[in-house]
């Protein structure tokens, strides 16, 4: 009985953990929707991304903040930065935030790096066919206009 009622508490104190960290989100979205432009934002962006890699839906929610920041008018450095943590956060080989952000209408040179992080998982991954198709949708995207690299 002991060693239930001590599960049970360390359930309850994980649930409220998982409240506060909730909240704390809420809050950040709320500050970030109306102040996400502003210079040195782009450090609190990455902080809202990180809080969405250890969710159950953490990809989907990555590419969501991803999203948000670019409709809040956050500066383009900022946005390529935050893809470059987004792909660095996926486990390796796995950019399947960068495939959910695709889902999404983003501006062309934002939608590039994107395939470029899948390109180069895939290349790491040593799946060929996997960064080739990337690659074509990449060029059929007109990506290649954006890149200066």
């Amino acid at each position: 009985w002991l060693k239930l009622e001590g599960a049970r508490i360390v359930a309850d104190d994980a649930i409220r953990a998982s409240d506060k960290v909730k909240q704390i989100a809420q809050t950040l979205d709320r500050a970030l929707e109306k102040c996400g432009a502003v210079e040195g934002a782009g450090m609190l962006w990455l902080d809202r991304i990180q809080m969405e890699k250890g969710r159950s839906n953490g990809e989907d929610g990555m590419a969501v903040v991803l999203f948000r920041m670019v409709k809040a008018g956050a500066s383009e450095d900022d946005v390529l930065t935050a893809v470059k943590r987004i792909a660095d956060l996926a486990e390796q080989g796995d950019k399947g935030a960068c495939v959910m952000a695709l889902k999404r209408p983003l501006p062309s040179k934002i939608r590039g790096a994107l395939l470029q992080e899948i390109i180069h998982a895939a290349l790491d991954a040593g799946s060929h066919e996997q960064a080739a198709a990337a690659f074509e949708r990449w060029a059929g995207e007109d990506c290649a206009r954006h890149d200066h690299s």
